[in-house]
């Protein structure tokens, strides 16, 4: 590494931070499921001899599974809890929020950044990562990550939270079973250590004790009339009463994605008298809803350029840099160059759509905020497309 280079550990670490103070941000009515979660971190360590003699296999894999399906707030929920076990006391806290950044969906990524966390900078990390970049087949990934495992329990006696969000997003399908099958594994983790994952029901393991399975439901709705309100004050806009209940009655009004696309749409609806007709014509469902959007944007943009974004996007849902999209963009156009003020139109038309990144080289990436963006592009892309 050269003078003055930020060491790519730290680099990444900025975007996590970066989509963990997000995710913070509009976290409402989940008490009861932070408690559960905070009971399972706080729970005692189990001493080995007992553990031994104990036919009871709840306690033998310290994982905890939140399941949903998207959209639901895993990760703000995961990410109110990263929070709260920050304080407590003789204890240490790992976070990873697949999909983040681009490398974020890379197991290899994970591992690399665990063994970073867990073993102090000498000799020894630099063993194990060269280990890591040398491997080429998660099983030698699987022996490495717990002998770092078992070397920072021997190096450090503090109680180590390990939080991963959205594993179903990683890049390949083998990568979320082997990852899956590890943590559930017994004595992978050391019991000195406690694991939170998030996923989709299609991901979901299968073999841990109902204790360890929180399925999370819908907001309710004071929760979600609290989430619209506090959404729209940000932006000092006020919902009168009946329209505030007019967007209550949608079906999808506790889903904490669909309430917050929809309080979007409100927030950039130009159109003060026709607000309430807005309210009632939003899509029910979050696939509605997004398609909606979508078709709106395309509709509105007289360059042309929406919707070939969204399908360079879609082509790179790891994320892409964003001077090598406008580059492509600018080819696509026969242009050297999209001026910057166009650039800068397209990047906002689209920005509640948008997560930015940046990669390790520190240019800024671009990618869909939500995987339920992806997942639909393809099938509403015929519809978004002007006769």
């Amino acid at each position: 590494m050269h003078e003055g280079e930020i060491p790519w550990e730290e680099t990444e670490l900025v975007q996590h931070q970066i989509f963990l103070h997000q995710k913070q941000q509009l976290f409402l009515g989940r008490d009861l499921e932070v408690k559960r979660i905070l009971e399972f971190l706080n729970m005692d360590q189990v001493n080995p001899i007992i553990l031994d003699n104990n036919d009871s296999p709840d306690q033998r894999v310290p994982v905890y599974q939140i399941v949903s399906e998207p959209g639901r707030g895993k990760s703000s929920l995961m990410a109110a809890c990263i929070s709260r076990a920050h304080q407590v006391p003789k204890s240490r806290e790992f976070y990873h929020f697949v999909g983040c950044c681009p490398s974020s969906v890379q197991l290899s990524n994970i591992v690399m950044r665990l063994c970073c966390f867990l073993i102090p900078d000498g000799p020894v990390r630099e063993d194990f990562l060269m280990k890591l970049r040398n491997c080429w087949r998660n099983e030698e990934m699987k022996d490495i990550l717990k002998n770092v495992l078992k070397t920072s329990a021997q190096l450090n006696n503090m109680t180590t939270y390990i939080f991963i969000d959205a594993i179903n997003q990683l890049l390949s399908p083998s990568d979320v079973m082997d990852l899956s099958s590890w943590l559930s594994t017994e004595g992978f983790l050391p019991l000195s250590y406690k694991c939170v994952i998030t996923c989709t029901p299609g991901s979901a393991l299968h073999n841990l004790p109902s204790s360890n399975i929180l399925d999370l439901d819908l907001l309710s709705l004071d929760a979600a009339q609290s989430l619209a309100v506090q959404y729209l004050s940000r932006y000092c806009k006020i919902l009168s009463s009946e329209q505030l209940h007019e967007l209550l009655q949608k079906s999808s009004s506790t889903n904490p994605l669909w309430i917050s696309l929809a309080c979007e749409e409100l927030r950039v609806y130009g159109v003060f008298e026709m607000l309430t007709k807005k309210i009632v014509e939003l899509a029910d469902t979050l696939q509605g809803l997004l398609e909606s959007i979508i078709q709106r944007l395309v509709q509105e943009d007289d360059s042309n350029r929406v919707e070939k974004t969204l399908c360079l996007l879609h082509c790179c849902q790891e994320g892409i840099a964003e001077q090598d999209l406008k580059g492509v963009m600018s080819s696509l156009e026969g242009v050297s160059e999209i001026p910057t003020m166009h650039w800068a139109s397209l990047r906002r038309t689209l920005s509640s759509l948008l997560r930015v990144g940046r990669d390790y080289r520190g240019r800024d990436t671009l990618s869909f905020f939500h995987g339920s963006v992806a997942k639909w592009c393809t099938s509403c892309q015929d519809s978004y497309r002007k006769p």
